[in-house]
């Protein structure tokens, strides 16, 4: 027999930020990055209704999502773990988050957070119809924050 996941939403109301990448959870990453929920209840709504996915508790995750951050006290500094299925749809958008200015990095070189980091591409390769390179992101005295090695290749029909 075969039945559909379901999502299983969070029963606590999340603290201010998130821990959305760490090395605990990605090997590319060295620091980890927190997001501020306080901020993304506008993005999520639209996020939860203009995308779609078929992976049903993910789905379910991305539209339960602003219903659980809508009343974030500002005031409260702590720091939620998001599940499996959150981390999923918003981790495509760190930078996207990091650019909006809605995020923290813990630098463990500096034993310190900050609120600037700074990108740079390196290492670009164009082989016929793939491209690959490597994208660094740094804390602003110039440690080596993430590195993810990306890649795309176009396939014309």
């Amino acid at each position: 027999m075969v039945s559909k996941d379901t999502y299983q939403a969070p029963t606590k109301t999340p603290n201010r930020w998130a821990v959305l990448n760490s090395p605990d959870y990605d090997q590319d990453f060295i620091g980890t990055l927190l997001i501020d929920l306080t901020k993304m209840y506008e993005w999520s709504s639209n996020h939860a209704v203009n995308t779609w996915t078929s992976h049903t508790p993910s789905q379910q995750a991305k539209e339960y999502f602003p219903k659980w951050i809508k009343d974030i006290e500002p005031n409260n500094s702590g720091t939620t773990l998001l599940d499996h299925n959150q981390r999923e749809f918003l981790k495509a958008y760190d930078l996207d988050f990091i650019q909006r200015g809605w995020f923290k990095f813990w630098c463990p070189t500096c034993l310190t957070w900050h609120t600037e980091i700074f990108e740079t591409t390196k290492d670009k390769e164009h082989i016929g119809k793939t491209s690959k390179w490597t994208n660094e992101w740094f804390c602003p005295k110039n440690h080596l924050l993430v590195s993810k090695k990306q890649s795309i290749r176009i396939i014309a029909r």
